[in-house]
C-alpha cells in the first residue's frame, strides 16, 4: 500500500510581501546611513529623510511579518 502523501500548506502571500518589506527597508535604511556620512545635495539634507524612511519601513514591516507569522501559526492549529 502507498502511503499517503503529506498534506503541503501554502503559505500566506501576506508573509512574502512583509519579508519584502523588510528587505527594502533595510537597503533604505542603509542608503541613510551612507548619506547621514555624505549628505547629498537637496533641500533640507539635515533631516534626513532617507534615514528615518528606512528605519518606519524596517519598523512597520517587521511588526507586519510578525503578526503574519503569527496569524499563520493560530489558523494552522484551528
Amino acid at each position: 500500500m502507498s502511503e499517503p502523501s503529506p498534506r503541503h500548506e501554502a503559505v500566506p502571500v501576506w508573509i512574502y510581501i512583509a519579508g519584502l518589506l523588510l528587505v527594502y527597508g533595510l537597503m533604505v535604511l542603509g542608503a541613510g546611513i551612507e548619506q547621514w556620512n555624505h549628505p547629498p545635495d537637496i533641500a533640507l539634507p539635515q533631516i534626513h529623510a532617507t534615514f528615518w524612511g528606512g528605519v518606519l519601513l524596517t519598523v512597520l514591516s517587521g511588526f507586519f511579518l510578525a503578526f503574519s507569522v503569527l496569524q499563520h501559526k493560530r489558523n494552522r492549529r484551528s
